[in-house]
């Protein structure tokens, strides 16, 4: 499977556990760090870890996949997921605003995710 495709259902695993304003960035050439970024939101640290926990299961029961770096996950307020190629953030609401990380790429392609 592609990393599109990969990405579009760790965005889809987010959607189930609720998370909110999903976008999934296409970084090709923008970024060395990864090929594709997801950036979501949820209302409590409880939800944000809910979430990242999904992510984990369903990449390791449909890809066997693992998060090369994972960090956060103890505070539950910004959850960084990196799968080499991509990457998941997982934001409260008030620090994806503070942080605003999707305006670090203004040209990237943004897909909204519902």
């Amino acid at each position: 499977m592609n990393h599109k495709n990969m990405a579009l259902r760790m965005a889809q695993a987010s959607l189930d556990k609720k998370a909110k304003d999903i976008v999934l960035m296409d970084l090709h050439g923008l970024s060395s760090l990864c090929d594709y970024q997801i950036v979501c939101s949820g209302d409590s640290d409880r939800q944000v870890s809910a979430i990242a926990l999904h992510i984990e299961e369903i990449c390791r029961e449909e890809f066997n996949l693992k998060p090369t770096v994972t960090e956060g996950k103890s505070t539950g307020n910004w959850v960084l997921l990196d799968f080499s190629g991509i990457m998941v953030h997982i934001f409260l609401d008030d620090l994806r605003r503070y942080y605003a990380i999707e305006s670090l790429w203004p040209t990237a392609p943004v897909e909204a995710i519902s």
